[in-house]
């Protein structure tokens, strides 16, 4: 994929035993510069340690949006990064340089272990016309449909 960047937002309900813990990461990153997010919390499972031990697992859910259509700039549906403590629900957007499939991964070994449901997870690759949304099934992050077209001038025709 080399430069190209990719958006992921997302509201997770997470499994009630999950929400103070990846609180506690949000938190320390927030607050510490020498927080080391994933790898945070890593201790809790063996599958969040694998992943905290991949090159860009930080980006998500802290990877600044670039390059994705103004939409996903201007919506208020998808705060930065937020969590709501009663409900668990867990709401981001993020954009990272996916080479390593650290997008593949955290949903390979992390949303199945911190997820109760996924409410809503979206996909956008740079310059694509279409995003790609996507379920939990039976513990597995599987692609549902085509998303929205996201033609935007702005966005598209410095590309051509």
């Amino acid at each position: 994929m080399g430069r190209i960047y990719t958006g992921l937002r997302t509201i997770i309900q997470l499994k009630k035993n999950w929400i103070p813990i990846i609180n506690q990461m949000i938190y320390a990153y927030a607050t510490t510069k020498n927080s080391s997010g994933w790898k945070e919390i890593a201790a809790h499972h063996p599958k969040i340690e694998l992943f905290s031990r991949q090159k860009k697992s930080n980006m998500i859910p802290w990877g600044q949006l670039r390059y994705m259509p103004k939409s996903w700039y201007e919506t208020s549906n998808y705060s930065r990064n937020t969590i709501d403590l009663q409900s668990g629900l867990w709401c981001f957007q993020c954009s990272l340089q996916n080479n390593h499939q650290t997008i593949e991964l955290f949903f390979k070994f992390v949303l199945p272990v911190i997820s109760k449901d996924i409410l809503y997870l979206e996909l956008l690759e740079e310059k694509s016309l279409h995003s790609e949304l996507y379920k939990m099934k039976n513990g597995k992050i599987v692609q549902t449909q085509i998303g929205t077209y996201l033609y935007d001038p702005e966005y598209h025709d410095e590309y051509q």
